[in-house]
């Protein structure tokens, strides 16, 4: 995470239990599909007959093809257990000093700190102004989980006076 000197440290608690699907759940589900798979394969093609030794070869297939899905699933979980483990979070403020969109990203560069370009969804872009003020919380691995804008408008005035020399 880069800036931390801007970001305070805060003490998080999270709820007990991890939400989502259970370990059981996922097991039993690539069980059953590598089970059932080769029986469905056979069905649909049947060129070759059905023995133990092509069984056993359609089920060692899919369970290869199963693994990436039990990875992704162990990673997600490690994830979110060493977010919880670590119990805090980083709030910061920061001004918006630009806004840059494109087709397909919003982004707002952000101040005080070096390079604080934030990828932010296009409805929250829309809603925020040059000159507003922004509360960031990122996780205590240093992902954004949330953004608040809070309006400035005293400055956002002043802003507007200074630069188009109305008085």
């Amino acid at each position: 995470m880069m800036n931390s000197e801007f970001y305070r440290k805060y003490r998080v608690k999270y709820p007990s239990k991890l939400t989502g699907i259970e370990w059981w759940q996922v097991i039993l589900v690539i069980v059953a599909a590598v089970l059932i798979e080769p029986i469905v394969v056979y069905n649909k093609l049947r060129h070759t007959p059905f023995t133990q030794g092509y069984y056993i070869g359609q089920a060692k297939y899919f369970l290869l093809l199963s693994l990436p899905v039990l990875g992704f699933f162990v990673w997600i979980r490690w994830r979110e257990s060493l977010k919880r483990s670590r119990g805090y979070c980083w709030v910061g403020r920061f001004e918006v000093q630009k806004k840059h969109a494109s087709f397909l990203s919003c982004h707002l560069m952000l101040s005080p700190g070096r390079r604080n370009r934030v990828k932010v969804n296009r409805t929250f872009f829309n809603k925020v102004n040059e000159g507003d003020t922004v509360i960031v919380r990122r996780n205590s691995l240093g992902e954004i989980e949330r953004m608040i804008r809070i309006t400035n408008l005293a400055a956002r005035l002043r802003n507007l006076r200074s630069g188009s020399g109305v008085r």
